[in-house]
């Protein structure tokens, strides 16, 4: 047998061989579990959440309860921006603040209103590193990034990612079975809401003028404040058994372990 005939054929069963690996690979980074299916009562709470005139103060009462006590605007604005990652251009957010003002945890109350498979956290991003999600589902979902500095690198995908709705980048490599340098195209589909927290000073001006900037009140909270804050809470609970019982239902809904199910919670996972 020629030897010219032996490289082909070994060349076809190295692709065939890589076509499994990255299908087993797409395979492995699905949801171990199925995404939670809303039942009747949980959407009819959330359509109820959605149309009640008093939208505003509920949601600040979750937070609330969640322990996020003052920043009601900027709760607000996330909160908004976090629902909007089910639009087709969906909003950008960048919380600011010094060292240990609260950005970090303004973020984590926004995200614990947010299913769990609808967001994705990462405390630093590479260059290239977006670009190569392939087979994992961006679509409609959450980015967070825990500060700005660990996502420099990859300002530039970002910014296409928040305003073009996807990426991609053809990349060269060599085939196994020639040998000769082959080009291959990644592509990662959005689109997805952008939100991380940062100290710098400067940010990047582009990636600033894609978003919305939240900027933490630094000044020291009130004596007593998170005291009454958690008795509006409670009263407002209190102000409708029922309500208890359905988010009780819809405790699938919310998927953070700081914080317990809400109505706001419920509205996310609906939209």
């Amino acid at each position: 047998m020629k030897a010219d005939v032996v490289r082909w054929d070994l060349g076809r069963i190295l692709r065939s061989l890589e076509e499994l690996q990255r299908k087993a690979l797409a395979e492995a980074l699905k949801p171990s579990t199925p995404a939670h299916v809303m039942t009747e009562e949980e959407r009819a709470e959330a359509l109820e959440l959605l149309t009640s005139e008093d939208l505003v103060s509920r949601i600040l009462a979750d937070y609330e309860s969640c322990g996020a006590v003052g920043e009601e605007t900027n709760k607000l604005l996330g909160y908004f921006a976090a629902v909007s990652r089910k639009l087709a251009r969906p909003l950008a957010v960048i919380v600011r603040s010094s060292s240990a003002a609260g950005k970090t945890a303004l973020m984590e109350a926004v995200l614990a209103l947010v299913p769990k498979e609808d967001r994705e956290k990462y405390s630093a991003l590479s260059e290239h590193s977006l670009f190569y999600f392939e087979g994992k589902d961006f679509k409609n979902k959450i980015l967070a990034i825990v500060e700005e500095e660990g996502a420099q690198k990859a300002a530039y995908a970002l910014k296409l990612l928040q305003s073009e709705g996807e990426i991609t980048i053809a990349s060269t490599g060599k085939d196994p079975g020639t040998g000769k340098l082959v080009t291959k195209e990644y592509h990662v589909e959005g689109p997805v809401m952008i939100i991380l927290a940062t100290t710098a000073v400067e940010v990047d001006e582009e990636l600033l003028n894609r978003a919305i900037v939240l900027t933490v009140d630094e000044v020291a909270s009130r004596p007593g404040a998170s005291t009454s804050s958690s008795a509006r809470a409670r009263r407002w609970r209190a102000s409708s058994p029922a309500r208890s019982a359905r988010r009780s239902t819809a405790a699938t809904t919310t998927r953070r372990g700081f914080c317990a199910p809400s109505t706001s919670s419920t509205l996310t996972s609906a939209s």
